[in-house]
């Protein structure tokens, strides 16, 4: 057993040595995973997580929770291609290096701005009381859900694979929420919430509207 104090940091510079149970959960503590060849990011949960060292890939190794910051400064995160580990963010998501998202779900538990342009698989707005507001385009190569908390999209365009799923509150802002499945089976759920510009653009591409469907601006179907 390894335990990150308060205001601790703990830093892997090299190959991570077998660890039982790492305890990162004190306050203001960071993990950080430095080498510029493989790692492997210990699955546990985490105050702060950080990733540097170009040219270097930390592969999750289970299903991984940060309650406040994830920073990749350079390098790469990658989830996992056998296992698509799911990775958790409950403060600011920070990405000047590369995230590899595979078939896992990222989600989002606290209130931030989300800028990053990766193409991610499944993405999920869950926290009560949070707002995640856009400042960049978001593409969601499966699904999209917001299952609790406001997913403000500002004037940004939004692309989704395939099912969209909202419990929470849509802000649509004056942006495009594009679909772009090219099978059939997928659902709009869109719980209340409006679209501004949506357009449906997958050739073979079916949806099912699950509830009343509102767009305030141009539906388009190419």
């Amino acid at each position: 057993t390894l335990t990150n104090s308060a205001s601790s940091i703990i830093t892997f510079s090299g190959t991570v040595p077998t660890i039982t149970t790492l305890t990162a959960t004190a306050s203001s503590n960071t993990v950080q995973y430095t080498s510029t060849g493989a790692q492997t990011i210990k699955g546990t949960t985490y105050v702060n997580l950080t990733k540097s060292g170009a040219g270097g890939t930390a592969t999750l190794g289970g299903t991984t929770n940060v309650n406040n910051n994830f920073t990749i400064s350079s390098g790469t995160v990658d989830a996992d291609s056998t296992n698509n580990y799911g990775l958790s963010v409950g403060g600011t998501w920070s990405n000047s290096g590369t995230f590899t998202p595979r078939q896992g779900t990222v989600t989002l538990t606290g209130t931030s701005t989300f800028s990053d342009t990766t193409s991610f698989y499944n993405f999920t707005i869950n926290g009560s009381s949070i707002t995640v507001t856009l400042g960049a385009a978001l593409d969601a190569d499966n699904n999209l859900t917001v299952t609790a908390g406001t997913l403000s999209a500002g004037s940004n365009g939004i692309t989704v694979g395939n099912n969209f799923s909202n419990a929470g509150t849509f802000t649509s802002g004056t942006g495009t929420v594009t679909f772009n499945a090219t099978d059939t089976g997928n659902t709009i759920t869109t719980g209340g919430s409006s679209f501004y510009n949506l357009t449906m653009n997958g050739v073979g591409g079916g949806w099912t509207l699950q509830d009343a469907t509102t767009v305030s601006n141009v539906l388009t179907i190419t």
